[in-house]
């Protein structure tokens, strides 16, 4: 066997592996999402409130004591947040469906093609149609109730909710523990000589990332609140707290809300200015954010080449639902983290970066 025919054949058997490796980690965890979806989450909140928790020590108490709180912290703000927000964000929404008919009205010039195309549809139908189908037996299939919906909803989300600050305190007591032995098992070429120094930059990076990006984020809603509410949009903080949420998801999060806010706005201002200024204003603010603000404050801590974040989103969303549009960014920051900081996964770092290999070159 030629050396070049040896070369083919390694690389034909590493791309079977690497194929073989990402559809079963693939498998693992779209079947197990009840599972990875906590854990996942837990592990990014560990990593924000780590510089909070006291050095380790021989007896762990105060750890204990400082995770409980931490937790319970957390867990108090996030459900006065929900249930703050959720009030009035359900009473927009139902006004909005019950004026449906106004939408609808609005938009009629968008339904007409499609009218005329179902009813050519409905004709063709007709035409085809045998007499053996008139007689067939039609099954019908009972859907689920609302109220069920949103029982099953409800307990799915409570369960998630327990699993995920249960994962977070003992994250918070051994936590640290964990993954420099997991550092230390998994056999990678790391740059620095000692584990630990990796485990303190994920932490500080992906704490520091988060603290930007919220402050960044909290700038965003205030602002999207305050135009809302210039142009008289009904609850305008409300929705700038939606705005500030929404925008820990890139990209997708913008549209998300500017979509919400035009159909909020269709029945509210009868197709005048403000029916278009109220989206304007909230893709025009995020838009300056993301453009501007943000690469500006965050430099080349976190430079990641988009198109890299998109498909991560893509995946992730594929796996754990919406969910996986907030976890993506962090876990991608966790990944590049290690790949900056092992030998054997430069490349990885290399493709994750937003800027050009040969910039790389010519500034060494």
């Amino acid at each position: 066997m030629t050396k070049n025919e040896s070369y083919k054949k390694g690389l034909r058997n590493s791309i079977n592996h690497g194929l073989f490796s990402f559809i079963a980690v693939t498998a693992i965890l779209y079947f197990g999402s009840s599972l990875f979806i906590p854990l996942f989450l837990s592990l990014v909140l560990f990593f924000i409130v780590s510089p909070l928790l006291p050095n380790h020590s021989k007896g762990d108490f105060k750890r204990w004591v400082v995770s409980l709180l931490i937790t319970l912290g957390l867990a108090t703000t996030f459900l006065i947040s929900i249930y703050s927000a959720s009030t009035p964000l359900f009473g927009i929404f139902q006004e909005t469906s019950n004026n449906l008919s106004k939408i609808e009205r609005k938009l009629i010039f968008m339904k007409q093609p499609i009218l005329k195309l179902n009813e050519a549809e409905e004709k063709m139908e007709s035409l085809t149609k045998s007499d053996k189908k008139k007689g067939a037996l039609r099954v019908s299939v009972e859907e689920e109730s609302m109220t069920e919906s949103a029982f099953s909803f409800l307990q799915q989300f409570m369960t998630d909710f327990f699993m995920v600050f249960i994962f977070l305190i003992f994250f918070c007591v051994y936590g640290d523990l964990f993954l420099l032995n997991f550092a230390r098992f998994i056999p990678f070429d790391y740059k620095s000589a000692v584990e630990q120094s990796m485990i303190e930059k994920l932490k500080k990076g992906t704490s520091r990332y988060f603290i930007t990006v919220t402050v960044i984020n909290i700038g965003l809603g205030a602002s999207i609140g305050l135009g809302l509410f210039c142009i008289g949009f009904t609850d305008p903080f409300v929705w700038g707290l939606l705005a500030g949420l929404l925008n820990f998801i890139p990209y997708v999060g913008c549209i998300i809300g500017s979509a919400l806010v035009f159909i909020v706005a269709l029945p509210l201002f009868e197709l005048s200015w403000q029916t278009f200024a109220a989206p304007a204003i909230y893709f025009f603010l995020n838009s300056i954010e993301g453009q501007l603000i943000t690469p500006v404050v965050l430099g080349r801590t976190f430079c990641v080449n988009p198109l890299i974040i998109v498909i991560m989103m893509g995946y992730l969303s594929f796996l754990f639902g919406f969910v996986g549009l907030f976890l993506a960014v962090p876990l991608l920051l966790i990944v590049m983290t290690i790949s900056d900081n092992t030998h054997s996964l430069e490349p990885l770092s290399k493709l994750l970066q937003c800027q050009d290999i040969k910039d790389d070159a010519v500034e060494s």
